[in-house]
């Protein structure tokens, strides 16, 4: 094993292959992924998670995808609980793991969800925000994923 490799991998928790493995590296202060830098084969990349794929894989990540995490652990770099995908494959794992598009989870109870698609199929978006102290988008997204939910449930 490399130097590369071996100083990539002392920085994780390497637990069983279901549970999440995290970075205990340093984190990108903006989004609290893990980070660091990978530098080889005309690769370069600073998301620890990105480079675990990449180690893993032993190839470069597929243009214009990202790596997703099925476990929505920003810090997890286990490469069994991460794929390639599209955007709209991690808005739709965003969406059924409860959270909004900034990863923050929803802060709207079940009952005030059911109360905003009943609201919103008769008041205009703008008013339910107002009346919830949120934005038009949000009202959107809530009721938009509210709507999807229960039919996936029915």
């Amino acid at each position: 094993m490399s130097y590369e490799l071996k100083s990539f991998w002392d920085k994780v928790d390497i637990k069983s292959t279901d549970e999440c493995w995290e970075w205990n590296g340093g984190l990108h202060t903006k989004d609290g992924y893990g980070e660091t830098k990978y530098v080889g084969n005309n690769i370069y990349e600073k998301l620890a998670h990105r480079i675990a794929w990449i180690l893993h894989h032993q190839k470069e990540i597929p243009k214009g995808l990202l790596i997703c995490h099925t476990c929505n652990n920003k810090r997890c770099v286990n490469p069994s609980h991460l794929y390639a995908g599209t955007h709209g494959d991690n808005n739709v794992d965003t969406f059924n793991a409860g959270h909004c598009g900034s990863g923050r989870p929803l802060k709207f109870k079940e009952g005030e969800l059911w109360l905003m698609q009943r609201m919103r199929d008769k008041i205009p978006a703008r008013i339910i925000a107002k009346c919830f102290k949120t934005t038009i988008l949000t009202i959107y997204r809530n009721t938009v994923s509210n709507k999807i939910r229960q039919r996936q449930l029915s």
